[in-house]
């Protein structure tokens, strides 16, 4: 009994010291961490953009693969406005109309309900990504909106037999959920895996490749719109298939975002994809690039005050998140609600019907988006020499205006006026 007495104070001593020297070397590993991604953080700030780009270079090309999704979305955010453009199309899925040189138009009500289902769908889409994407990951949560946009175009082109726009509208309202999900999961993709001089560059690649894909559109458009067959409309509908399909075939060597994987303690597979991403020889110190976006997210939990798998979305309404939460969802709301949808969608149809003739109409449909894909460039340069914030506002601001002066010059409805309709959508694409 005595020896054993004798022995517990030992083993309590021991217990104690092993706590006390495990919680010194966590103190030491944790220390040792935040110098490293503090030395990191240190060299990639120093870098210039360019400097980046070619020390980055595989990563560059990732991001861009990742944003071949919003390429497609450059055509399905527009092509209900283009379809209605094309006179063959009308004349399949339209009713007869005698004035003006337009002889057949689509109903107002089936425009109505064409192009505002797609945008029910695409907020339902994005906000199950946002799910998804945490719970999946961005690759899996990409393959699975392109798998569902392979079929949601399907419907689209089952249609052409029979001139159904029902049908035609209930692809178009499925693939809605796709184009949600692209236009959330590729700039949420490239905030990840970017590098700091990059990030704000590759993060509004989103809509410099989505223009890429509207000129591209725009161009065969203006081939296609004139030419009096069914491949005017069913060549339009079927390039809608060609992103998802391309990324669905080749999502198995897409590396997924090492931030997700690490903070979802999958940090094996982050070091694996890490190198697919920044290369094993590239001279990144990798070992500083993960105790980075580790800090990150330790730095994500203590803003939160608990374990980021844990929090809810309730979490982004409380108050200390909401100002923030406000911030981010205007947005992107006030850049839907500054006239895109009129402007980028159906601004052909537009001016078909304010007399210019259909391939006319494409050609200036052309040079406007080639106005917006100039702009969309140059702002590259805005977001690093004026800032994002003092951009966005004063760009609403005019938008704003231009708008105005373009409801207002459309009630006047003389040629004088419609000119300078299409001189004010000129100005505003410029923003």
């Amino acid at each position: 009994m005595a020896d054993s007495e004798k022995a517990i104070p030992v083993t309590v001593d021991s217990a104690i010291g092993g706590i006390t020297k495990a919680k010194d070397q966590w103190a030491e590993d944790f220390s040792s961490r935040a110098h490293l991604a503090a030395q990191f953080t240190v060299w990639e700030r120093g870098l210039t953009a360019w400097q980046a780009a070619k020390i980055y270079w595989r990563t560059v090309l990732w991001v861009l693969y990742a944003e071949l999704a919003v390429f497609g979305y450059g055509i399905d955010g527009v092509i209900a406005g283009y379809l209605t453009g094309i006179p063959k199309f009308t004349e399949t899925y339209g009713t007869s109309y005698s004035e003006g040189t337009v002889t057949y138009i689509i109903p107002a009500t089936w425009l109505s309900i064409w192009s505002g289902v797609t945008q029910i769908t695409a907020i339902v889409g994005a906000l199950a990504t946002g799910y998804l994407a945490d719970r999946i990951g961005r690759k899996y949560t990409n393959l699975i909106f392109c798998v569902i946009s392979i079929g949601a175009v399907g419907a689209q082109y089952a249609s052409t037999r029979n001139g159904s726009m029902a049908v035609l509208t209930a692809g178009k309202a499925i693939n809605g959920f796709s184009i949600g999900s692209w236009i959330v999961i590729a700039p949420l993709y490239a905030s990840e895996v970017s590098p700091l001089p990059l990030r704000g560059i590759m993060t509004s690649a989103t809509n410099f490749v989505m223009f890429c894909g509207l000129l591209l559109f725009n161009g065969i458009m203006y081939v296609l719109a004139p030419m009096d067959t069914d491949l005017s409309y069913k060549v339009p509908i079927a390039l809608q298939w060609i992103m998802p399909v391309i990324i669905t075939s080749t999502i198995v060597f897409f590396p997924e975002s090492p931030v997700w994987l690490i903070r979802f303690g999958k940090k094996e597979k982050a070091l694996t994809e890490i190198k697919k991403l920044y290369g094993e020889f590239s001279g990144i110190d990798l070992d500083g690039l993960v105790a980075q976006i580790e800090e990150d997210i330790e730095q994500e939990k203590r803003e939160s005050h608990e374990a980021t798998d844990s929090r809810g979305y309730l979490e982004v309404f409380k108050r200390e998140h909401r100002t923030r939460t406000l911030i981010a969802v205007m947005a992107f709301t006030f850049v839907q609600a500054s006239g895109s949808i009129f402007v980028l969608g159906y601004q052909s149809y537009f001016y078909q019907l304010i007399g210019y003739s259909a391939r006319r109409s494409f050609l200036v449909t052309m040079l406007v988006n080639a106005v917006m894909f100039i702009a969309t460039a140059a702002s590259w340069w805005g977001i690093t020499v004026i800032g994002r914030r003092t951009l966005y506002v004063w760009g609403e601001l005019i938008t704003a205006i231009c708008l105005f002066a373009i409801g207002g010059a459309s009630v006047a409805a003389t040629v004088a006026a419609y000119k300078a309709v299409v001189a004010f959508v000129f100005v505003w694409v410029r923003l």
